[in-house]
């Protein structure tokens, strides 16, 4: 198992790195159908029980949201992200049978995301590597895709400019905005997968919208 995942990993890290977005808003509710849940606790049922093909699927099912998640978090660094995109499989392989239904399958899998990347930071720490590509690596691509925009072609300045903006948030604040607006979780499920307070992803969201609007006033009025 630990072969194919790392094989499938590497395979696709191309493709993952470029940011690919969460989903619209409707592929976001079927997500969150009863139906669509009730699948994904089958699968994790299956893997449970040693079925490498139930893995793959729900390997293939995450791997984009969760790539996006976890190069946010290793402020993208691919190879440091690509490694613990296999950690994170790995560890479903491995707990599969402890899920107890509490948290909804994604809720699940972000919060193992979530621990397996701090872990990584952690054990990162001295490397002058990622520390470098966390300073150059402040306005990546992948990041502009977290606040969507309704018309593209008429507003790229005003991408560019909201992109910006994101990135001067705070780690803490922009994985808050992260979570709630472009993966979708509500308020409870990230508090459940940061594991804090239910009031402060509240407090963290209200402070990064002041940000955001308080830069893009500044912005706009730079232009004037």
């Amino acid at each position: 198992m630990a072969v194919h995942a790392r094989h499938a990993a590497s395979s696709d890290s191309s493709g993952a790195s470029s940011g690919a977005r969460p989903g619209t808003p409707a592929q976001r509710e079927e997500r969150r159908s009863p139906a669509a849940q009730a699948a994904e606790r089958a699968l994790l049922t299956q893997i449970a029980t040693g079925q490498e093909d139930a893995l793959r699927q729900l390997y293939a099912a995450y791997r984009p949201r969760l790539w996006r998640f976890v190069s946010q978090q290793t402020y993208g660094d691919s190879e440091l992200t690509n490694t613990v995109l296999q950690d994170v499989f790995l560890a479903v392989w491995r707990s599969a049978g402890a899920y107890r239904g509490d948290a909804t399958v994604a809720t699940w899998l972000f919060r193992i995301a979530r621990n397996v990347a701090s872990n990584a930071r952690r054990a990162a720490t001295g490397d002058m590597r990622l520390s470098q590509r966390a300073a150059e690596r402040a306005g990546a691509d992948d990041r502009d895709a977290a606040l969507e925009q309704p018309s593209p072609e008429q507003k790229i300045v005003d991408r560019l400019t909201l992109a910006e903006v994101f990135d001067r948030l705070s780690p803490k604040y922009r994985v808050v905005v992260e979570l709630v607006f472009a993966q979708g979780f509500t308020y409870d499920e990230t508090a459940q997968i940061l594991d804090i307070p239910l009031g402060t992803v509240k407090s963290r969201l209200s402070a990064a919208r002041q940000t955001l609007a308080a830069s893009l006033a500044e912005h706009e009025n730079t232009q004037f």
